[in-house]
């Protein structure tokens, strides 16, 4: 193949390019105005005592997925506590006191077959999550986020019902922690009925990874940084 004939087939791939992309586009203004002729109809109801304004029309996969979410979560009632610890690990310390507010955090971890759901990811990135919540917001009308460390630490911790024990629910692993996930087994819940801080998939939180400082702090969030936050033990590791 000579020069010239290499120049005509990168024209004509440039052009076919071309061609798809404005197809692509008027497909997509086409589908635009369709769409645009049927207003959204939307339904306001009480979940879990959320109130949620949803589409009448969302597809019923969606919203038994959106109505499984807002049952699953669970009302923590902030307060001050120790987190961190001074341990052989430089990363767990120093332990500081920080005081966290009220919030909610669910009661489950959402499995593979849950993303998918909403997403085509069958693993998310942290910014890949912050999609998905992006989709729980728009479905709901409400704020979901990550939890933050503090949140996630205190939430596993059993909250103000602390027990004190060494993992999430128990001091014994086996009892929190399954092997598999989903999870096969009946797994002990900690304080606040929760399931799976211990074990079943380690966490994203809202956090970039920082070292702790010795001093107290009031619903700490380090919003910037190289590393995402991520806690939890995981059912491939302790």
């Amino acid at each position: 193949m000579d020069a010239r004939q290499r120049i005509w087939n990168k024209t004509y791939i440039h052009q076919m390019r071309r061609f798809l992309y404005i197809a692509f586009i008027l497909f997509l203004t086409s589908c635009s105005d369709h769409l645009a002729d049927k207003p959204v109809v939307y339904t306001d109801e009480i979940v879990n005592g959320f109130s949620v304004r949803y589409d009448a029309n969302m597809e019923p996969a969606h919203k038994e997925l959106m109505f499984r979410i807002l049952n699953s979560m669970v009302f923590v009632e902030g307060d001050c506590f120790l987190m961190g610890e001074n341990s052989e690990r430089a990363a767990d310390g120093p332990a500081h006191y920080v005081r966290v507010s009220d919030y909610y955090i669910s009661n489950m971890e959402l499995s593979y077959k849950d993303l998918r759901v909403l997403s085509v990811y069958s693993y998310l990135s942290w910014y890949e999550w912050q999609s998905f919540i992006e989709i729980l917001k728009e479905m709901t009308g409400l704020d979901f986020d990550l939890p933050t460390e503090a949140q996630w630490e205190f939430a596993a911790k059993g909250g103000k019902y602390s027990k004190g024990y060494i993992y999430a629910g128990s001091d014994n692993i086996d009892e929190v922690r399954c092997d598999t996930y989903p999870c096969e087994s009946d797994c002990v819940a900690n304080e606040l009925g929760l399931m799976n801080m211990s074990g079943g998939l380690s966490e994203w939180c809202k956090d970039f990874y920082k070292p702790y400082e010795p001093f107290y702090s009031v619903d700490p969030c380090v919003k910037g940084g190289q590393y995402a936050v991520v806690r939890g033990g995981s059912y491939e590791s302790y």
